[in-house]
């Protein structure tokens, strides 16, 4: 399976990763799945590990598409660690189109350490915490 999540209750957190070639389906299927879970809450954060995705196989319009679906709260702090510059593109793609859509706490990471730092920060930085650092 190309997409798994494990969820923290203890500390209110999915954690997703991805590997290898991730498209369409292996989303929906992650979004419908983790909905059914009676672990899970939508005013959990999340951690998303794509790096290890090697090829991402969504379309421009794909992407807004899953941008208009509603899994997590609005309020819910959710961030991507990608590998490299297109997926990290890609991510931020989804970001903007999420914030359209009211969510305002999604941030694209490309270290572990950055997106765990922010995950369990209480106050909420300046939209622009998440290019601190970056070299995708």
């Amino acid at each position: 399976m190309p997409a798994s999540y494990r969820i923290d209750k203890d500390r209110r957190r999915v954690v997703t990763v991805g590997q290898g070639p991730i498209g369409w389906d292996d989303i929906i299927w992650h979004m419908d799945d983790l909905t059914k879970n009676p672990d899970f809450d939508p005013t959990f954060s999340q951690l998303l590990d794509f790096s290890r995705v090697t090829e991402v196989n969504l379309s421009h319009d794909q992407i807004f598409e899953l941008a208009k679906r509603t899994v997590f709260s609005k309020g819910s702090k959710r961030a991507f660690v990608t590998a490299n510059k297109a997926h990290y593109g890609l991510s931020r793609m989804f970001q903007s189109y999420r914030k359209m859509f009211g969510a305002e706490t999604i941030h694209v990471f490309t270290s572990f350490a950055e997106a765990e730092g922010w995950l369990n920060r209480r106050e909420e930085p300046d939209e622009h915490a998440h290019a601190r650092g970056s070299t995708a």
